[in-house]
């Protein structure tokens, strides 16, 4: 299955009284998510054997604001959800100062790769990142490019 962060979690010591229903109201999420996080088969409601339950935290609308960014911004440029987080933090999650650091980083190694790089015979091909997009940033709809930053 899908793996999903520690910290996606709130750890619940279960105390007498606990019922997945009362404590899907207390946290606000599903009953529904409180039993796949815990693997509780789909019939079963009692909590009171278990020690503890993970209860999934729920995502504020910045996460998902960011994680959208991520999406969005890794799909564009082609790179990894990764390297989509490191430019969009490094310029507070604006997407449009990020696509162009992005791109201004790639141009600068292609310059230094290519002063670097001795000389080749036509027919011996060396590294190149030819295949690495970039973005025309004037180009892309203005609406995926709002600065979702609310720090």
């Amino acid at each position: 299955g899908e793996r999903v962060p520690q910290d996606s979690y709130i750890v619940h010591r279960v105390v007498r009284g606990d019922t997945l229903f009362k404590l899907s109201l207390r946290y606000d999420v599903s009953v529904e998510s409180i039993k796949a996080a815990n693997n509780i088969c789909a019939s079963s409601t009692g909590v009171q054997h278990l020690p503890s339950l993970k209860i999934p935290r729920r995502e504020t609308d910045q996460e998902r604001e960011r994680r959208s960014a991520v999406e969005a911004f890794s799909r564009m440029t082609g790179c990894s959800e990764e390297e989509a987080v490191y430019y969009l933090k490094q310029h507070g999650w604006d997407k449009a100062r990020a696509v162009r650091r992005r791109n201004e980083d790639i141009l600068h190694s292609e310059r230094a790769s290519v002063a670097l790089t001795p000389v080749r015979s036509a027919s011996a091909p060396g590294p190149s990142q030819a295949n690495v997009p970039l973005m025309e940033v004037d180009s892309l709809d203005e609406g995926s490019f709002t600065n979702i930053n609310t720090t």
